[in-house]
């Protein structure tokens, strides 16, 4: 039985829908992204798994026990969950140890009680050591750790992060990745996530949730979303790749060498299908399909290639030698996913 359940919720706004009939169960301890570009619903959902915003349809239960439905609304302080905001949300006047334990001076909390839960906290998340320190004085990743020890010590059953990495930097970035899957296994929290970055919901969910213009595209773990699209929109939303339209009907197929070889050599025909072809599945061969190169990246280690097939359709692909602009070189592609055309 999933922990979280979101069934069937939608929000309007006016004749818009924000968030149109989602539906996602979500287990225990899970770490789970909300994925999708800027306007596509992501953070509203988030929201209305919060409590600051209320459904038009549909309902959210926690542990079977319904928290919101368009005539149920159970307030936000009653959920046990905390949320991360973008913003950090730190009172400036506060140190960063009644920051943190700001939800437990509200419960009344007071003492060496109040102290030594605070400092089990912050030093969950390294910061024991700048307890007496103002926001003001720390750098974004502090900020954002006083942030996460703020909901640690409150215990929640559900963590809901809204674009917690947003505002720091790339390097910065990467270690509070790193820093949010630690705090993830210690406290064997549900975490949701929103970002609109598809590389930081891949490495750190366990499934995730893509959506688009309201609307659930893909509920799945990250392998299988790179790998296995369920549209052509995921497909190119998700990682690197090249969809080829194709004369065959191959939605829901791996296709192998020897499919695709065939594939390709009936270029001209009627599309009927297409297949999504990622960059590292290609590989320059002595025989194979004729490409011309057209641009080019250097990325350090490799190249980045786009280069047109005969029937004019580009193919991007991996490659660790330079090769011209115009060149032609022959290509073999181990393999590929039917997409829907």
């Amino acid at each position: 039985m999933a922990q979280l359940t979101l069934d069937n919720i939608s929000k309007h706004y006016g004749d818009h829908a924000v968030v149109d009939e989602i539906s996602l169960a979500i287990e225990k301890g899970q770490f789970v992204a909300l994925l999708g570009p800027s306007g596509c619903g992501k953070t509203t959902t988030l929201r209305m798994i919060a409590g600051f915003e209320q459904l038009d349809t549909g309902r959210i239960l926690l542990n079977d026990i319904l928290l919101a439905s368009p005539e149920h609304h159970t307030e936000p302080e009653r959920r046990n969950m905390s949320m991360v905001f973008q913003s950090y949300a730190l009172w400036p006047h506060k140190t960063v140890l009644d920051n943190a334990g700001y939800t437990l001076s509200l419960k009344g909390v007071r003492g060496q009680a109040y102290r030594d839960q605070v400092f089990a906290a912050l030093e969950t998340v390294n910061l024991g050591h700048l307890a007496d320190r103002y926001p003001q004085a720390l750098s974004g990743g502090q900020r954002q750790r006083a942030a996460l020890a703020r909901c640690l010590v409150s215990h929640p059953e559900v963590v809901l992060l809204d674009e917690p990495l947003a505002n720091l930097d790339v390097h910065l970035r990467a270690s509070m990745e790193a820093t949010f899957r630690q705090f993830h296994d210690r406290t064997g929290a549900t975490f949701i996530y929103v970002t609109h970055d598809q590389a930081e919901a891949m490495a750190m969910a366990d499934r995730i949730a893509v959506m688009n213009h309201g609307r659930l595209e893909q509920w799945d773990t990250p392998e299988n979303l790179y790998r296995r699209p369920a549209s052509r929109w995921v497909a190119t939303f998700i990682g690197k790749g090249s969809v080829l339209d194709v004369p065959s009907h191959v939605h829901g197929k791996h296709l192998r060498a020897d499919d695709i070889g065939n594939l390709l050599s009936n270029a001209g025909a009627m599309h009927r299908g297409a297949m999504l072809v990622r960059p590292e599945d290609v590989t320059v061969v002595a025989e194979g399909a004729r490409v011309t190169v057209r641009h080019r990246v250097y990325q350090g280690e490799r190249y980045q290639y786009i280069a047109d097939l005969a029937d004019g359709q580009p193919l991007t692909f991996y490659h660790s030698r330079l090769l011209d602009h115009g060149q032609i070189v022959q290509v073999q592609i181990a393999h590929a996913w039917g997409l829907d055309l």
